[in-house]
């Protein structure tokens, strides 16, 4: 992934959750050609929609932009600004335009326009359709999606075998790692603790982010470590104190450890949403695993 792509550590930043380090490394970049200039583009533009700036790329992206890439990322940035506002109307709307992107032979082969598909089709309550998008993608960002997906569909099988055509693509990738890594700790045992060091590796060897605390945090739960997730997760907070994966994430750990306040704190502060109701499941899986 590294080799002839001046991207590569603008990408690694923005998939292992550093955007604002994504976004100053795309910055940095001078003399690039047109698809590479796009691609720039459309990396900072994600990185911004991940602060809560969805405004910079809607101001930046009009209505009528032509590129596929960039008119995904208006509409990530649409959906984006929807859910911190909390409006659901628009939804239908963006699940009809994602269906007629999959049909249309520009958009269905472009990677990002078939990850904002399959980000739709998911809050749209449509996982089938999502790993369709997945599918017609085919890039390695829409198979990590599909990875995820499979393993929220509980078909581990399926999401190994989008793991193995990731590491056909490019092994050493980070998100081929992370993939992998995800899939070991649903595998546990050994393969659990495999994953473990792999999610180590990748902090020790790029940075370490809250994306990266809680992926870790979750392994340490699932090996029934508690209180060290709860330090992981704290350092996780330091990175980022409004990051709703690790607010929900501390919620579960303090329940589990008696901390019933504080696990009520954390959850008020992420609030009702998706994600809430994630660490719960989450937490009811854990607590069966090493209760």
């Amino acid at each position: 992934m590294s080799a002839g792509d001046p991207l590569y550590a603008a990408r690694y930043a923005f998939h292992l959750g550093a955007p604002q380090t994504c976004i100053s490394e795309a910055a940095q970049l001078t003399g690039l050609d047109e698809e590479a200039k796009v691609a720039r583009e459309v990396l900072s533009h994600r990185a911004y929609i991940d602060i809560g700036s969805c405004e910079v790329v809607l101001n930046e992206v009009g209505e009528g932009e032509g590129h596929p890439s960039l008119k995904a990322v208006r509409l990530l940035a649409l959906l984006a600004k929807d859910g911190k506002t909390g409006n659901v109307g628009n939804l239908p709307g963006y699940v009809d335009e994602v269906k007629s992107w999959m049909e249309d032979a520009s958009m269905c082969r472009n990677e990002t326009a078939m990850v904002a598909s399959a980000t739709v089709l998911l809050q749209g309550g449509d996982p089938e359709g999502a790993l369709k998008a997945c599918f017609l993608g085919g890039g390695l960002e829409n198979l990590g999606m599909a990875v995820q997906i499979s393993l929220g569909m509980n078909r581990l099988d399926v999401a190994e075998g989008y793991a193995g055509k990731m590491s056909e693509i490019d092994d050493d990738s980070p998100l081929t790692q992370l993939a992998h890594a995800w899939i070991g700790s649903r595998k546990g045992g050994k393969c659990l603790q495999d994953a473990y060091y792999t999610i180590q590796e990748l902090g020790d060897r790029f940075a370490w982010t809250a994306k990266l605390h809680n992926s870790l945090a979750c392994m340490q739960m699932l090996m029934g470590r508690w209180e060290d997730a709860d330090a992981e997760l704290l350092q996780a907070l330091e990175k980022n104190p409004k990051d709703s994966d690790t607010l929900g994430n501390l919620s579960v750990v303090s329940q589990y450890l008696g901390k019933t306040k504080e696990s009520a704190r954390y959850a008020g502060m992420v609030g009702p949403d998706a994600r809430m109701e994630e660490a719960s499941r989450l937490f009811d899986e854990m607590a069966s695993r090493v209760g």
